[in-house]
C-alpha cells in the first residue's frame, strides 16, 4: 500500500502545485541541478493523518523560500503583506489539497477521513514508510507517508 499511496503523493503534489500555485516541479534524481539534504533544519513541515481502510499520515516539507513563493501566488499578494499565519495556512492548505487528492486517487469507493493539517516543530522524518523529492529550479520538497499498519507488502 505504501507504494501506491506514495505514486499518488507524488502526482497529486504536481497536479495542486501546478494548478494553484503555478509552480512546475520535477523529481529529485541524480542527475538533478540540485544535491538537496533530507532533512535541512530550514524545512517547515505539515503533516495530515487520514482513516479509513487504512491510516496513517502524510507530511509536506518546504522550505521558506519556496513556501514564500507558493504564497504569493496563491493570494496574489506581495510575501511583505503577508503575516506567518498565511505561510503557514498556505502549506497546510496545500498539504490537505495534496492528500485528499491522493487519497481519493487510492481508493475513491471506500471512505477516508483526512484529519485538519497541523504545522509540526518536530517532523520526525526517520519514522517514515516511504518518501519522495521534488524540485524547482531552486528549492525542493519533500512528502512523505507514514502508515499506521502497512497492509500489502507488496504494495
Amino acid at each position: 500500500m505504501k507504494n501506491k499511496l506514495m505514486k499518488q503523493v507524488k502526482n497529486s503534489i504536481f497536479e495542486v502545485m501546478e494548478t494553484m500555485f503555478f509552480l512546475t516541479l520535477e523529481e529529485f534524481n541524480r542527475s538533478s541541478p540540485l544535491k538537496p539534504d533530507h532533512s535541512p533544519p530550514e524545512m517547515k513541515t505539515a503533516a495530515a493523518s487520514f482513516s479509513g481502510n487504512f491510516s496513517g499520515s502524510i507530511f509536506l516539507s518546504i522550505p521558506p523560500s519556496l513556501l514564500n513563493t507558493m504564497t504569493e501566488n496563491f493570494m496574489g499578494q506581495d510575501i511583505s503583506t503577508l503575516s506567518e499565519a498565511h505561510v503557514d495556512g498556505t502549506l497546510k492548505e496545500a498539504l490537505n489539497m495534496i492528500a485528499g487528492n491522493a487519497l481519493t486517487r487510492v481508493d475513491n469507493t471506500s471512505y477516508m477521513g483526512l484529519g485538519i493539517p497541523e504545522i509540526l516543530s518536530d517532523p520526525g522524518q526517520d519514522n517514515t514508510d516511504a518518501s519522495v523529492t521534488l524540485h524547482t529550479l531552486d528549492d525542493i520538497l519533500i512528502a512523505r507517508v507514514k502508515l499506521n499498519s502497512l497492509g500489502d507488502p507488496n504494495g
